[in-house]
């Protein structure tokens, strides 16, 4: 069965590093090193809605260290699906490119984005419904409370906490715990599980900075 990896922002540098490879046996090279190009920018500009990259085999040295005889299986291509950001990445198996179907698939891609108004419906249909809701966090506070309370470990809320829930159930707040893990008596703060203010705040300003079309179309339903 066909499978296509979807990265709508990718900072892959496998194109990039074969073209500094290349240059590197050059007698005179002439590419720097440089953190700040990634193969979408390398490909932005030059292509018109639709278009794809040529299909390459992922060579890359580190992960690919544990796909056993499936190291050179994977294949990747850029396709642009906007006109005003970058292309983004699918990856695929190597067989797909072997057997002439890659396009055929793509095209159902294609259709996937111009239903989704820029990204693939299929994938944007399972994030609206993949969400944690309120509910679902207390519910999962009431289970972790329950888990470290027959572990004889303390729990509490932290005063902030109880002062922002204005005094309601302590298991339906949206905040961090502060839990006792040793016999000594040692306190330290739970690591952070996503508390509102900072969450809203980083979502906020990576909108500022570059919203997807996925962040776009999920505030102009919040607007609506």
């Amino acid at each position: 069965m066909p499978l296509i990896g979807y990265i709508d922002t990718s900072y892959a540098r496998d194109i990039i590093t074969m073209l500094r490879r290349l240059d590197a046996i050059e007698r005179r090279p002439v590419l720097r090193e440089t953190k700040k190009i990634h193969d979408a920018l390398l490909w932005q500009g030059h292509l018109r809605w639709g278009d794809r990259t040529p299909a390459m085999i992922c060579a890359r040295g580190d992960i690919l260290e544990g796909y056993g005889s499936y190291r050179e299986s994977v294949a990747f291509c850029y396709l642009q699906t906007s006109s005003t950001r970058p292309p983004a990445r699918l990856e695929f198996p190597r067989w797909m490119l072997d057997d002439g179907i890659l396009e055929p698939v793509l095209d159902v891609v294609r259709a996937e984005v111009i239903a989704g108004q820029g990204y693939p419906y299929a994938i944007e249909a399972a994030d609206a419904v993949s969400v944690i809701t309120m509910k679902d966090r207390a519910e999962f506070y009431g289970v972790f409370q329950e888990f470290i309370e027959r572990q004889g470990l303390k729990f509490t809320f932290s005063t902030k906490a109880m002062s922002r829930a204005g005094g309601g159930s302590l298991t339906s707040l949206y905040f961090k715990p502060t839990c006792n893990y040793s016999a000594g008596g040692s306190k330290g703060p739970a690591r952070p599980l996503g508390g509102m203010r900072g969450k809203e705040a980083w979502g906020a300003s990576r909108d500022r900075l570059s919203p997807s079309p996925r962040r776009r179309r999920r505030r102009k339903r919040k607007e609506t």
